[in-house]
């Protein structure tokens, strides 16, 4: 009797560990499957996303082209993008690899620098044209990006 309930418990232990050892199989393998279409599916809506970023990166870097001499607020570029203010400039530093008021900064440095080069206009005029408050801050602003002020840049 003794050696009977033995082999009864030994066979149920046998038993639980098999089932339980299906049920793990089961539920690793059912682990797997998800595991690997969820990173499928998020490698999709990664490849999406980013080609929505790059749309509205685009659109920003068009308003901004359209309106240099302008002032250019983040609440226009988010009207402009249906984006928050916080996610749009995430989304810019992502693309662009700088902010939208450090590119916004750089581009009117550029058409500046290129007036400069191809007018006569005085540097006050182009400073005030550009956005700047005084011939003192662009010309630290300027003299920052190019290492340069911009009268000896005018002499070149």
């Amino acid at each position: 009797m003794i050696a009977q309930r033995k082999e009864q418990s030994q066979l149920q232990i046998d038993y639980s560990l098999s089932t339980l050892s299906l049920r793990s199989c089961v539920f690793f393998l059912s682990e797997k499957v998800f595991h690997s279409f969820s990173v499928g599916e998020l490698q999709v809506k990664d490849t999406v996303l980013k080609e929505d970023y790059v749309d509205c990166v685009n659109s920003v870097i068009d308003y901004i082209e359209e309106s240099l001499s302008a002032q250019v607020t983040i609440s226009d570029l988010c009207a402009e993008t249906f984006y928050s203010p916080v996610h749009l400039q995430r989304i810019f530093l992502h693309t662009v690899g700088e902010t939208i008021g450090q590119y916004l900064k750089g581009r009117r440095l550029s058409e500046a620098a290129d007036r400069l080069a191809t007018t006569s206009m005085p540097i006050l005029e182009i400073a005030l044209q550009f956005g700047y408050d005084s011939q003192e801050s662009f010309t630290r602003a300027f003299r920052s990006k190019y290492f340069i002020t911009p009268g000896k840049y005018r002499r070149l």
